[in-house]
């Protein structure tokens, strides 16, 4: 065991602390308190002598310790140890009520609430967390923790007063030493998060060394200057260096304010830790850092219990000397890079109400990006949630939010007897369940216990009356709406925009409900990037009507890449037809609500053919258009582009459905879609299809002008200013004399005739239709307006 021991102050006090390598990071949230369990009954055996003695649980480490006599304190870890060895499980109800007590009254600060949102609920994230599991412990639970955890090969000792005392022997059980668990971090990069908070919180994760200590420092000093005695716009600005690791260390800083001077004081405090970052400070600032903590001496007890926990996480241990030495020779240059390893790792901690005013720092996840397909549970109120059961896990969405849980990486589950059930997600995710909400509500229950192993349970105390709800009398709210059926111009488009002979044969035989035909044809296109996103996107309107069949089929063939790439394919389709293509301001809250139900039960069967068929690009076109339906977000839209691009560079439908999520009627603005269509362009071979995605994102930009009325003719003027319609020509131009056959050729001719119609140009626009295969009697521009399906003047695009 090893032993540290200090001779004291002089004052012939003298003081342990048995250390124990087994804290809050061990803890699975299931059982979140157990550790503070085992201190507590370790404790209660000893009894209520007149002696000096307390516990402590930490986040690696769980720390008895006792001041007295050397005989009172042997006595006392003597004690401990035969404690541990056979805890008072008689006292374990008792005990219990204590700690729930205990817990009750304690408030989450700054460290656990970054902590929380930074790791979830395992690790480094449990501090930020209640003790879930207390409820739920039982002896065996605690006294095989115990065993495990509290053993000879897990503790250190230290001492200060003295060396120990003589004869001392401290009886516990072998074992090993347990290492520190990894703890993910969920943040991946700058991350905020706004919490009901006065002030403005930080933590970035950075090397444990003397450079992270003199940063923590000279953050401090200038947090204080600038927003203290320069600016008064807080008044304890604060920073803190805690290990999170052997190696590692997070440096947590906090400055508080009053309500008016928030947005203020976030800038502020943004713009000190940029300057650190930056290098902006001179070697006097420096030198008074290194000196505060060379000439810092921490107590004794403190000093004695930290090399102890040094020990027992495998950190290196310098002496006092060697420190102080090693902060001497600190440079600048190594405390900027530690400075901007904290940015590169920065977690901010908003007020509500006040948004970041960095456009480098993105909003931390609080949803899932992907949900279960299943069975739909439906609340008795009528709003915008919805329960998704699958095999896999459940989903609850909030209007297009999805959160998901899957039953094999459930964190906890909190269960009551009356049937209440909160689940935790590794993410942080929180699904709540009240049975009298929702409908089949036993039947769902009945799952989540059936799936979830029973040692990520934990039991409840049975709740009041009056704190169950009870079930309205209505009937469950459905967000059912009637499937639009596709007129003539939509089918004739869908019908005539390629030239892939085998997919016009299909397609009336799957309308017919002929499903072995769709299959068929998109087995034989999985060595085709461009066939395939094609025909994935076309079979699934054709299979809308039948979509049960092809659940059944999907059921019955989970590892048939093509059968799930149909259905994915299939609840898209689905779910726009509920939508309709009207604009979100023209919807009734009903469809929205029907879409996000139907289209979130897309993203499962797509990602399982994208595992089965890992080069397959046609799952991640699917998914760009899954993901801008349920408004994923920027970042998830631009990581499912990277997948698609990565696995067809060339295909022209992945190019679409990136244009279309860079529109400024989705996620991106009129110069992103324009930017990315020019490149497009510019990137294309000759008689690429691709060149037409320029007219697409021009003809784009007209109709979004188009639709506010106070733009008049704004529109009209846009798409026939010489240099749209230039650049427009010059690509069409361009592609058709060294076009290539591709089986989006009509498609492209298509965009190109539709561009030059809004821009007048009819004859050009006469021609391309024609090459679309699009025929239309006489050969007026009112001909064409008509067959279209566009309207006089101000026209609006249809819908393909």
């Amino acid at each position: 065991m090893p032993v540290f021991w200090s001779p004291g102050d002089g004052s012939g006090g003298y003081s342990a602390a048995l250390v124990f390598r087994a804290g809050r990071v061990d803890e699975p949230l299931a059982r979140a308190g157990i550790t503070h369990m085992v201190e507590h009954l370790a404790l209660h055996r000893l009894g209520r002598e007149d002696r000096h003695y307390n516990g402590a649980v930490g986040p690696f480490s769980t720390r008895f310790v006792s001041h007295g006599t050397p005989d009172e304190v042997a006595g006392f870890l003597t004690g401990v140890c035969a404690a541990l060895r056979d805890l008072p499980l008689d006292r374990l109800d008792d005990e219990k009520r204590i700690v729930r007590t205990e817990e009750d009254q304690r408030a989450f600060g700054v460290v656990e609430t970054l902590a929380r949102w930074r790791y979830g609920p395992s690790g480094l994230g449990l501090v930020g967390y209640p003790e879930l599991g207390v409820p739920g412990l039982t002896g065996e639970n605690v006294a095989g923790w115990a065993a495990s955890r509290f053993t000879r090969g897990n503790v250190a000792l230290g001492i200060v007063g003295g060396p120990p005392p003589e004869g001392l022997r401290l009886d516990l059980p072998d074992g090993p030493r347990i290492p520190v668990p990894e703890s993910d971090d969920l943040t991946n990069g700058r991350t905020y998060f706004q919490e009901r908070v006065n002030g403005v919180g930080f933590s970035g994760v950075v090397p444990a060394g003397p450079a992270a200590r003199v940063y923590r420092e000279l953050l401090l000093s200038r947090l204080h200057r600038a927003l203290r005695l320069d600016r008064a716009l807080s008044y304890t600005p604060q920073a803190e260096f805690q290990r999170t690791g052997p190696g590692s260390a997070a440096i947590i800083a906090f400055a508080d304010g009053l309500d008016e001077v928030l947005p203020e004081l976030v800038e502020a405090f943004l713009a000190e830790l940029d300057a650190l970052a930056e290098g902006r400070f001179d070697e006097a600032d420096l030198g008074r850092a290194v000196t505060e903590l060379q000439a810092a001496r921490p107590e004794a007890e403190s000093h004695v219990s930290g090399r102890c926990l040094l020990e027992l996480i495998g950190a290196t241990q310098r002496t006092s000397a060697e420190a102080r030495e090693r902060l001497g020779a600190v440079t600048a240059e190594e405390v900027a890079k530690v400075a901007q390893a904290a940015m590169d790792s920065a977690l901010l901690m908003l007020p509500h109400g006040v948004g970041c005013p960095d456009g480098r720092y993105r909003p931390a996840p609080t949803a899932s990006t992907r949900a279960v397909a299943g069975r739909v549970h439906s609340p008795y109120e009528k709003s915008g949630e919805v329960l998704i059961a699958g095999a896999s896990g459940v989903t609850k969405m909030y209007g297009p939010t999805p959160a998901t849980i899957r039953y094999d990486e459930c964190a906890a589950v909190l269960a009551w007897p009356d049937g209440a059930r909160v689940l935790y997600g590794p993410d942080g995710i929180v699904i709540t369940l009240e049975p009298g909400r929702w409908s089949e509500a036993e039947r769902l229950i009945a799952e989540i216990d059936a799936h979830v192993d029973a040692d990520r349970v934990s039991w409840q105390p049975a709740r009041d009356a009056a704190q169950i709800p009870e079930p309205p009398s209505a009937e469950p709210y459905e967000a059912v709406v009637p499937q639009t059926k596709p007129g003539r111009f939509a089918k004739d488009v869908a019908d005539h925009d390629h030239n892939l002979a085998a997919l016009t044969s299909a397609m009336p035989r799957v309308r017919s409900g002929d499903l072995d035909a769709g299959l068929a044809l998109l087995a034989g296109t999985r060595d085709n990037g461009e066939e395939r996103c094609l025909a994935a996107d076309r079979l699934g309107a054709a299979a809308v009507p039948h979509v049960d069949a092809l659940v059944r089929m999907a059921d019955a063939r989970p590892d048939d890449p093509d059968v799930q790439l149909w259905l994915g394919a299939t609840r898209i389709a689905q779910a726009w037809n509920a939508r309709t293509g009207a604009h979100a301001e023209d919807l009734e809250a009903v469809r929205f609500h029907a879409f996000w139900r139907l289209l979130a039960q897309a993203g499962e069967p797509l990602y399982r053919a994208a595992e089965l068929l890992p080069d397959d690009p046609a799952p991640w076109d699917r998914l760009q258009r899954h993901a801008i339906g349920l408004q994923l977000g920027r970042p998830e839209i631009d990581r499912l582009w990277d997948e698609a691009v990565r696995r067809g560079p060339d295909v022209y439908a992945l190019h679409r459905s990136r244009l279309q999520a860079l529109c400024r009627k989705w996620w991106g603005t009129d110069a992103e879609a324009l930017a990315f269509a020019e490149r497009a362009v510019a990137d294309a071979d000759p008689g690429d299809a691709r060149v037409a995605l320029i007219a697409e994102a021009h003809t784009e930009i007209a109709v979004e002008l188009d639709r506010h009325p106070e733009n008049g003719m704004a529109w009209l003027t846009y798409i026939s200013e010489p240099d749209v319609h230039g650049a427009i020509a010059d690509a069409a131009d361009r592609w058709v004399e060294a076009s290539r056959p591709h089986p989006r050729d009509p498609l492209a001719h298509r965009m190109f005739g539709e561009a030059f119609y809004y821009a007048g140009d009819f004859d050009r626009a006469r021609r391309h239709l024609v090459s679309a295969g699009v025929a239309f009697p006489g050969g007026s521009a009112k001909a064409m307006r008509r067959h279209l399906g566009l309207r006089a003047r101000r026209v609006r695009k249809a819908r393909l």
